[in-house]
Parts: structure tokens; C-alpha cells; sequence
């Protein structure tokens, strides 16, 4: 990897987290559960950068998911948002854990461990 791989890598994964946010966002401006749900849906499978995005799929799926239980009545407005919310910040997490994993392996002084029957080096 180059130089520049290590500085865009983590820039593009900061940009896919804060894309899903903002569509979260601004599709609950929506005044039903079904019709942000559908808003989701739309506007990340319209976005080349997250349509092939296993985590921000996985937000979609969870909000299309909720919108089918809150039409059968199996769930509020209310409820399918908390949910979906919290569907959210565990995707947050997750990317941020990654982008923080990625800078600590991938940075230059990072050296990785060896193990030699039952002890390791550096």
C-alpha cells in the first residue's frame, strides 16, 4: 500500500458512515415509520458510493425490515425508529472501530507479534 492509500482508506470510510447518518437524518423528517423507511431505502440505493456497502445494506435491510412490522401492527412509528436508531450507532461503532483498528495496524510503527511455541516477540 502507499502513502496515499493510508490517507484516503480511512477518509473514504469516514465518508460512508457520515453519508448513512445524513440520510438517516434527513429522511426522518418523514411523518410515518413506512415512508422515512422507504426514504432510506431509496436515496442509499441511489448512492454509488454505499450501494455495495455491507453495513450501510445492513441499515437498509433493518429499515426495510421495521417498515414491514409496523404495517402489520407488530411494532409503533416509535418503536421501528428506536430500533432503527440504534441499528444506526452500532453501525457507527462498528466503522469507527474498524477506522481505529485500520490506524493502529496500518500505521508505521506497528509491529506485529510473532508467536514461538507458547511466547511471542515483538
Amino acid at each position: 500500500m502507499t502513502k496515499e492509500t493510508f490517507i484516503l482508506l480511512p477518509l473514504l470510510l469516514l465518508t460512508a458512515c457520515t453519508t448513512v447518518t445524513q440520510y438517516h437524518e434527513s429522511c426522518m423528517t418523514n411523518p410515518r415509520f413506512v415512508q422515512r423507511a422507504a426514504c432510506v431505502q431509496s436515496e442509499i440505493g441511489n448512492d454509488p458510493n454505499l450501494r455495495g456497502d455491507p453495513l450501510a445494506q445492513e441499515y437498509v435491510l433493518t429499515a426495510v425490515d421495521l417498515a414491514h412490522k409496523v404495517q402489520a401492527h407488530q411494532l409503533t412509528d416509535d418503536q421501528a425508529q428506536l430500533q432503527l436508531t440504534h441499528k444506526l450507532n452500532e453501525i457507527n461503532h462498528i466503522r469507527a472501530e474498524n477506522l481505529a483498528a485500520q490506524d493502529y495496524y496500518g500505521s508505521p510503527g506497528f509491529v506485529q507479534p510473532v508467536f514461538i511455541r507458547g511466547y511471542y516477540r515483538h
